[in-house]
Formats: C-alpha cells, sequence, structure tokens
C-alpha cells in the first residue's frame, strides 16, 4: 500500500478542516454536539477540522454541507505543490 504525503506536500484539491471548524463555529456547536447531530464520531470531526483526513465518504461530506447550508464544493480547497 503507497503511503499518501502531507497535505503541503501533495497537489490537488482536499477537505478544508478549518472551513469545517469555522462553520462549526459560527453554530457554536462544539465537537460533541455536532458528533450528535450528524452521528458522525468526535474523532472522526476531529481528524477533519485537523487537517488529518483529508477525504470523507460522499454521504459524510453530504451531511456536513447539509447542515451548515454550504455547497459540498465550498467544503474543499485547492493545494498547490
Amino acid at each position: 500500500m503507497k503511503k499518501l504525503k502531507a497535505n503541503s506536500e501533495v497537489s490537488g484539491v482536499f477537505l478544508d478542516g478549518t472551513r469545517v471548524r469555522q462553520l462549526r463555529a459560527e453554530k457554536g456547536k462544539s465537537i460533541a454536539e455536532l458528533s450528535k447531530i450528524l452521528s458522525i464520531s468526535e474523532s472522526t470531526i476531529n481528524h477533519i477540522e485537523l487537517n488529518h483526513q483529508v477525504s470523507v465518504s460522499a454521504t459524510y461530506l453530504k451531511l456536513i454541507a447539509d447542515y451548515f447550508g454550504v455547497t459540498t464544493d465550498s467544503l474543499y480547497k485547492k493545494v498547490e505543490n
């Protein structure tokens, strides 16, 4: 199995954990609260926000986007090499 490089070393489009954290803060929700609302583990949300988990299932992506009232595209960022 090929090991992935850190985000800063790879070009492409990745889930923007900083954006997810910002949206959560704007709603005034904790990771625990968001976890219960979306039925996504706290660990997964934490990994997303810390940019440790750069890809998520389409189901999770849609849940997150729908809850925050944003497009799925707005949850991604482009990373230049």
